[in-house]
Parts: structure tokens; sequence; C-alpha cells
């Protein structure tokens, strides 16, 4: 079976040159002749730019996937730094609300110990109710 169109037609013409060169003779025979090889060196031109081209959009088509691949892979390293800044803005907010509460502790200390035992005292009245 024909790999390509342009194959196939050239087998066609194949088949064809061959059922006319039994059915005639002489200087038509050789004109013809003729032609057949003008048609086949063509035929041959045109599988030759066809297979080109192909290639050549082949190439075309890798170059766009690396292209989208690449700017992919910025937006990603992108937003990966991001999340990692914010993430390391989240913890230094963290770790600065956690020293405000120790500083606020060792300034009230009596009225920090108050809360602490009222927090208690309501979680095991909510927990000693099941």
């Amino acid at each position: 079976m024909a790999r390509n169109p342009a194959q196939a037609a050239a087998n066609a013409v194949n088949e064809a040159a061959t059922s006319a060169e039994d059915a005639l003779a002489g200087s038509e025979r050789a004109r013809l002749e003729g032609q057949i090889a003008d048609l086949r060196n063509d035929l041959a031109r045109i599988a030759q730019t066809l297979a080109d081209f192909g290639v050549a959009q082949g190439a075309a088509v890798g170059e766009v996937v690396k292209e989208e691949a690449d700017k992919l892979r910025a937006k990603g390293e992108a937003a990966a730094s991001k999340l990692a800044e914010q993430g390391r803005a989240a913890k230094a907010q963290a770790e600065q609300g956690l020293a405000d509460l120790e500083d606020e502790i060792r300034a009230h200390p009596l009225k920090s110990a108050g809360i602490a035992a009222l927090a208690g005292l309501f979680l095991g009245l909510l927990l000693g109710r099941r």
C-alpha cells in the first residue's frame, strides 16, 4: 500500500505506463515514454517538496511547543517564588504576633493568668457536657 498520495499517484502513472507500452509502438511510443519520464520526475519533485514541507512544519510545531513550555515554566517559577515570599511574610507575622503576646503576658501577668483560667474553665464545661 502507498505511504502517501504522491507515491500512490506515482504508482498509478507507472501502471498506466506499463499498459501503454504494451499497446503502442514506434515513434509514438518513444514520445509517450519521454512524457512518462517527465511525469515521473515531476512526481518525484512533488513528493520531495511534500516531504520537505512536512519536516519544516514538524520543526515549527516543535519550536512553538518549546516556547509554550518555557512560558509555562517561567509562570510556575514566578508563582513558586511568590508563594515562598508569602510564606516568609506569614511566618514573620506569626513570629511578631507571638512576640507581642509574650510582651503582653509579661506586662500583665495576673490578667493573663485570669484569662487562661477562664479559658480552661470554659473548655472544661464544653467538653464535660458530651
